[in-house]
């Protein structure tokens, strides 16, 4: 969805002799949707993404329908959506199953990887870097300098670019240890200070604590111990009552010998520490206008933190997980 539209592909089988249509959909009242435009695109229609005037719509034909089986990439001007136009096609042997944009980048998964492409002309989208996967991509994410790749046969696969045809494999992540979703509030009777819950608490403190008000999904934990993972305590700090502190084994024994106005509360979750290599930074910042509260955040929020909020003071990463 964008605005008031929704953009869906029509993802019958070409041989059925039906139109492989984007459709756009005026949503503004949702109670009564209306289909405003439509475009047929020039293969089978597998994903579509939305950014600005333009909607990116991946492209598959499997083998058993064109030998060579093709994908790729339909680029098409949606600045009236009742007359979409098409752009360019980006074409390639490999049917498109998942398309993301960021800045002016393409990333396309498809049973064999990835492909990143350069999106700075859109009449003439370039590949410009390609990462194979053990197993089917299925689906993918991309924040800051990570690729996130939904890999059939290792769970999540990260990879570090820098998008001058460099990619690196850095790790992956087992899913089955980091699968816990974890939710951050902010306490509205004291601005600037957060607690971060799993699902169970966070159904209760929806209920029962209107004065935090929740700011939606933070990072996936794990629940259990496993390889590499290690545990975080929540310490609630009673000199600022509704204040948390998240402190690793070392740091927790400190706190415990040496700040008594910390009350520790138990074992929050699993993360992976902060100087493996594996999963994504969670950064530590404390805020100076209310010492001993803190805020913990991925690397795109802790940009705009060091931007555009001097009242935090980073203290580094405190631990890594996954989105």
């Amino acid at each position: 969805m964008e605005g008031n539209y929704a953009y869906i592909v029509n993802t019958l089988f070409p041989t059925l002799s039906i139109p492989d249509d984007l459709q756009i959909i005026d949503i503004s009242n949702p109670a009564n949707p209306q289909l405003i435009g439509s475009h047929s695109t020039s293969s089978y229609a597998t994903d579509v993404t939305v950014k600005g005037n333009y909607a990116y719509v991946g492209l598959g034909f499997g083998g058993y329908f064109m030998s060579p089986p093709r994908g790729g990439l339909e680029i098409i001007d949606i600045s009236d959506p009742a007359n979409p136009q098409y752009i360019t096609t980006y074409d390639n042997q490999s049917p498109t199953r998942e398309v993301k944009v960021v800045g002016n980048y393409g990333y396309l998964t498809n049973g064999g990887g990835i492909e990143i492409i350069d999106l700075s002309d859109l009449t003439n989208p370039t590949l410009i870097e390609s990462y194979e996967t053990a197993g089917n991509a299925e689906g993918i994410s991309v924040a800051g300098e990570y690729i996130y790749i939904a890999d059939s046969n290792n769970n999540l696969k990260i990879l570090s670019h820098d998008i001058t045809n460099r990619i690196n494999d850095t790790s992956f992540i087992d899913t089955n240890s980091l699968n816990s979703p974890i939710y951050r509030f902010q306490n509205a009777n004291i601005p600037g200070t957060y607690l971060y819950a799993g699902e169970e608490e966070s159904n209760s403190i929806k209920c029962n604590y209107p004065n935090f008000t929740e700011e939606g999904f933070a990072f996936y934990v794990g629940i259990e111990p496993g390889d590499d993972l290690i545990a975080m305590y929540r310490f609630q700090n009673s000199n600022i009552a509704g204040t948390y502190l998240y402190a690793g084994e070392e740091e927790s024994v400190n706190i415990r010998e040496n700040y008594p106005n910390f009350i520790e509360e138990g074992l929050a979750f699993y993360v992976y520490g902060a100087m493996t290599d594996k999963g994504q930074d969670i950064y530590r910042f404390q805020n100076t206008q209310l010492p001993g509260t803190y805020l913990f955040v991925g690397e795109e929020e802790r940009r705009n933190i060091l931007q555009n909020y001097p009242g935090f003071t980073e203290e580094g990463v405190a631990f890594k997980v996954a989105f």
